[in-house]
């Protein structure tokens, strides 16, 4: 399946992912796994399907603007919400997924831990895995608020409640 929002290019600065030709691939199977699913959780299947196909050009806003108004990054003083825009939350979201499984590799003789001589693998508490995720929650949530106060627009929205996440949990 081709994913229309998220392409491997995206993960550079903040969402910087290491890429080379064995783990590129990778990359690209968690964007297909993760990028509709995170879509219908957001907005439900119906709306998240009619949001999808409504962008026509892959890695470019949908055309329709009551879907751009959530793509986008929204401000609004009233009600308080604050959105990075939805591929954003998504460079976040597949950001989590993917290097929360980078440290344990399925092989031939078994799952193994990378090992290396001059580092050590980071304690997932000092690293910003849980700020990123975190961060895409604050973006989920205010969409999602931001669709409770206009849903005669968004009338199919049948999105889910996600909640902040942390290494104690």
């Amino acid at each position: 399946m081709a994913t229309k929002i998220v392409q491997t290019s995206d993960f550079v600065g903040k969402y910087a992912v290491t890429q080379n030709s064995f783990n590129t691939f990778d990359l690209t199977d968690f964007i297909e796994k993760y990028e509709l699913n995170y879509l219908y959780d957001l907005l439900g299947v119906e709306l998240g399907g009619l949001m999808y196909s409504g962008i026509t050009t892959p890695y470019t806003p949908p055309t329709s603007t009551i879907y751009q108004t959530i793509f986008n990054p929204l401000n609004l003083d009233e009600n308080q919400i604050r959105s990075k825009g939805i591929k954003e939350m998504m460079l976040g979201f597949i950001f989590f997924e993917y290097t929360r499984t980078q440290n344990v590799v399925n092989t031939g003789t078994g799952n193994v831990s990378a090992q290396n001589e001059v580092s050590t693998i980071a304690i997932w508490g000092h690293t910003d895995i849980y700020n990123i995720y975190n961060s895409s929650i604050d973006t989920y949530k205010a969409i999602q608020k931001y669709i409770s106060y206009n849903e005669s627009i968004y009338p199919t929205f049948k999105g889910i409640c996600k909640e902040y996440t942390s290494n104690f949990v």
